[in-house]
């Protein structure tokens, strides 16, 4: 079934929703939220193997594919750092998996890879 995601805000007494990832894609799976140093949410999720990237840009919200041609994203979680750079790690549906941390700082973004024996290594 298809699924859109939305984030919502209060103002005053009344709650605004608004669409981030408008659907009819298939499900959107894994949402994450962060507010930037200004207070401005940003969102990761995946979409059939694509991670995005999402922030209100002039009030509209955009979209961007973080990691077209890279191996398909199984699941996202977002941080913004005190100095406004986005990180997003997800992990790619590679056999074995691999971990991903993708990093922007508003000028594009830089993906480094952990092979999955490094990060299996980490949790034994």
């Amino acid at each position: 079934s298809a699924e859109s995601l939305h984030y919502a805000r209060q103002v005053g007494a009344t709650w605004v929703i608004e669409t981030i990832s408008p659907g009819p894609e298939t499900s959107v799976s894994t949402p994450s939220l962060a507010l930037d140093p200004q207070f401005q949410p940003h969102v990761s999720y995946v979409i059939s193997g694509t991670v995005y990237h999402a922030q209100k840009v002039g009030g509209i919200w955009q979209a961007e594919a973080i990691n077209a041609g890279q191996p398909a994203g199984w699941s996202s979680a977002l941080g913004v750092s005190k100095s406004g750079t986005v990180g997003i790690v997800y992990s790619s549906g590679a056999s074995p998996p691999y971990l991903h941390y993708a990093e922007s700082n508003g000028a594009g973004w830089t993906i480094a890879t952990m092979p999955h024996e490094q990060w299996k290594a980490l949790n034994t």
